[in-house]
């Protein structure tokens, strides 16, 4: 399989299906704008948040080379099986105890009013199913990469994104703020509906339980330390979510509209490039073809850093505008457009080594560096904790964007450091030229100040700029690919 041709097919698929799923913040933000509704709605997602980072990249990395493993359909689905279970009831109880102390901690965390406190409480309990759903999802998702369905998951988004703001948008005048938890978890619902239907069509057939088979026991040593390091490295939303809410009315929403736009590109990655090199990687790796899969990992960090670098200059030299077609409009006015786009601009520091961290993670996992990834999601919440400490002092809202991206940067360098050396950075050639060349632009058009309106002619000539640097690195980069598996 030609792990870059699969992803580039994918990437027009997922602009449009990500798309559709940024319109739903996008909605939220022109129905309630950056105010008390809408801070105490993503202070009460902040667990749900949690939730599907921590699933998404600890429970289904560590489940798709061992579901690799598997001899049978049969065999894959008893595991599939004993993962539901055992995941729905855990995040169960993790969402009954975080609505239970929501009072407690927003009370002793956050500036709101108690009108403010109450509605994010509701909302609280109102989350419970969905911090269920995303975990489960985050186990059928899996096992739909694993067995090649890239297409379909590409396309989900679409549907779920269409039911959030059409259920949302059909109850929000009879239920108003309360509409919103009720989109969500309907379309998060249809989702895991239309992921679990995609499996049975294709053999595998899980009936959760709570029996454990040889390899979840193999699953759940490595899941452990997985988990541990990743719930560290989720709870950084938490953390920052909680700064926030003791600045100023508006700042949660804002830092949330941010975080969405910072991770435009994360997402494509993820949706792509990620998903698909990751389950190759480990059907080479459990096949013993570690030598292809050396060389494939190689490729694939070269090839995120040549494309990724005038991707991201890109979105810094556009911020505001980007930040104005994406939000402004509705309730969300210029000033809150021009507030999110300074915080995105300090998100958008760290994008490139997050990008290449998502890859170096995985990296690590197929060779079972769990205390790695444990010692390193530590680091990350103490380290990203006091800077968030310093530097919301000096820069208010920004600082807590910054700390992200210096956090990310050290993080990723400590991955980098224990890269086998198969994997040699030093020969990235067409990465680090693509990333020189972008990063001179991003700084001659930013000293003259970031342009501001659309049709603005500086604007249009550095998206040209980066543009040809994207061309040239996509004709030069190494395209990672591999012998079919």
């Amino acid at each position: 399989m030609n792990i870059g041709r699969t992803s580039l097919r994918l990437v027009p698929i997922v602009l449009l299906s990500r798309g559709a799923a940024f319109a739903v913040p996008i909605a939220i933000a022109m129905w309630f704008g950056a105010d008390s509704v809408s801070d105490a709605w993503y202070w009460a997602l902040s667990l749900p948040t949690f939730s599907l980072i921590l699933a998404g990249s600890a429970l289904g990395t560590a489940a798709v080379p061992i579901m690799a493993e598997a001899k049978s359909d049969g065999a894959m689905a008893q595991l599939l099986s004993t993962v539901l279970g055992w995941v729905g009831l855990l995040s169960l109880g993790l969402g009954i105890l975080f609505a239970s102390s929501a009072p407690v901690l927003l009370r002793l965390t956050s500036q709101f009013d108690s009108e403010t406190q109450q509605l994010a409480s509701t909302y609280c309990w109102l989350l419970v199913p969905f911090v269920c759903l995303t975990t489960l999802s985050a186990a059928l998702k899996a096992a739909c990469e694993l067995k090649q369905i890239f297409m379909a998951l590409t396309w989900t988004p679409v549907l779920r994104a269409t039911a959030v703001i059409g259920i949302t948008w059909i109850t929000l005048k009879p239920l108003g703020a309360m509409a919103l938890p009720i989109g969500l978890v309907s379309g998060e619902s249809i989702q895991f509906a239309f992921w679990f239907l995609l499996l049975w069509r294709k053999g595998i057939q899980p009936v959760p339980n709570l029996k454990l088979p040889p390899q979840m026991l193999k699953l759940s040593q490595h899941v452990i330390w997985l988990l541990g390091g990743e719930a560290l490295v989720a709870f950084n939303i938490v953390v920052d979510k909680i700064f926030a809410s003791r600045l100023d009315e508006g700042a949660v929403s804002i830092l949330e509209y941010a975080d969405r736009a910072r991770v435009i590109p994360q997402t494509l990655l993820h949706a792509s490039l990620a998903m698909v090199a990751f389950a190759v990687w480990s059907k080479l790796w459990a096949t013993e073809l570690k030598s292809q899969a050396y060389s494939s990992m190689n490729r694939a960090l070269h090839w995120v850093l040549a494309l990724a670098s005038p991707v991201i200059a890109g979105m810094w030299i556009g911020r505001f505008v980007l930040c104005a077609l994406l939000f402004e409009r509705g309730a969300f006015g210029p000033s809150e457009s021009s507030s999110t786009a300074v915080v995105l601009g300090g998100y958008l520091l760290g994008v490139i080594p997050n990008l290449l961290a998502i890859l170096l993670v995985r990296i690590h996992v197929l060779q079972r560096h769990f205390t790695l990834i444990f010692g390193l999601g530590i680091a990350s919440m103490m380290l990203n904790a006091v800077l968030n400490w310093f530097f919301i002092h000096s820069y208010g809202l920004l600082g807590i964007s910054l700390s992200t991206s210096v956090m990310v940067c050290i993080i990723t360098l400590c991955y980098g450091i224990k890269l086998p050396k198969a994997i040699r950075p030093r020969r990235w050639y067409v990465g680090w030229t693509a990333f020189g060349l972008s990063l001179l632009t991003a700084i001659a058009f930013e000293y003259n100040g970031a342009p501001k309106q659309l049709w603005d002619k500086q604007l249009w000539v550095a998206a040209l700029s980066c543009i040809l640097i994207l061309i040239w690195a996509l004709r030069k980069a190494p395209t990672p690919k591999t012998e079919a598996v």
